[in-house]
């Protein structure tokens, strides 16, 4: 198995601090919000190639943090600023491509902080193939939700049986990480999407359109989860993790 991370985004609502620095990039803790990704990635035993995907504005400062991490190759998506994103379903569609992944793939967004073991979330999406797997939280939280999450329903085996993003009245408060599993049967699917002119934006349209076929496995992480979206939740991360 290998392990895309995602960092290519330009994290417009953490403005100033995203215009001269990648959001993974931003220290959390005294770190580097990616290093504590990457930490769970190499955690899974066996596992094969590491790669980021990361913008051509940040390109040379990701190759500069990848130096303190022999492993892990960093590619360039070449874009420069909001406007020009691909998106994050054309990011992995151009992290496979570019890096010539063949294998069964684990895709992290690169801003998620999280205790949960990611070696327990493939153990149970794995067996689950040729569904996709993502991971799941129980935010509580409906108002956050409203503003910000894909919310999943599951059926009684942990199949996806709905997702819907930032829905007005939250079928349930159980939401998208931000971290998925695909077997190594759908990568095409992710192309076909593409081409098959499905929106690019969030990988959430590509999981909405799994949903039906092949079908989506849920896998709830236990422990805290945090996602970086604006100053205020930056300032949380930076004092949960300093303490």
């Amino acid at each position: 198995m290998d392990a895309l991370i995602l960092a290519a985004g330009f994290s417009k609502r953490l403005e100033p601090l995203t215009l001269t620095c990648a959001k993974p990039l931003l220290p959390v803790g005294g770190r580097p919000m990616v290093d504590y990704c990457l930490e769970k990635v190499r955690a899974i035993p066996g596992l094969g190639r590491i790669v980021v995907v990361s913008n051509a504005k940040f390109y040379d400062d990701f190759v500069a943090w990848s130096r303190r991490h022999p492993g892990v190759t960093v590619i360039n998506d070449g874009t420069m600023d909001n406007a020009q994103r691909l998106g994050a379903i054309r990011d992995i569609e151009f992290g496979i491509r570019t890096a010539q992944l063949r294998d069964h793939l684990l895709v992290v967004a690169g801003d998620n902080l999280f205790e949960a073991s990611l070696d327990a979330f493939v153990a149970e999406a794995h067996p689950r193939a040729p569904r996709v797997g993502i991971g799941i939280v129980d935010l509580q939280d409906r108002e956050l939700i409203r503003r910000r999450y894909g919310v999943v329903r599951l059926d009684a085996e942990g199949r996806v049986i709905e997702f819907v993003e930032k829905p007005e009245e939250p079928p349930t408060t159980l939401v998208s990480t931000g971290i998925y599993y695909f077997p190594a049967a759908q990568l095409p699917a992710i192309s076909a999407h593409i081409q098959g002119g499905g929106a690019t934006d969030n990988i959430g349209d590509l999981i909405r359109a799994l949903v039906a076929q092949p079908g989506v496995h849920g896998v709830r992480l236990p422990g805290r989860w945090l996602d970086i979206g604006d100053l205020q939740s930056y300032e949380l991360a930076n004092q949960t993790f300093s303490r």
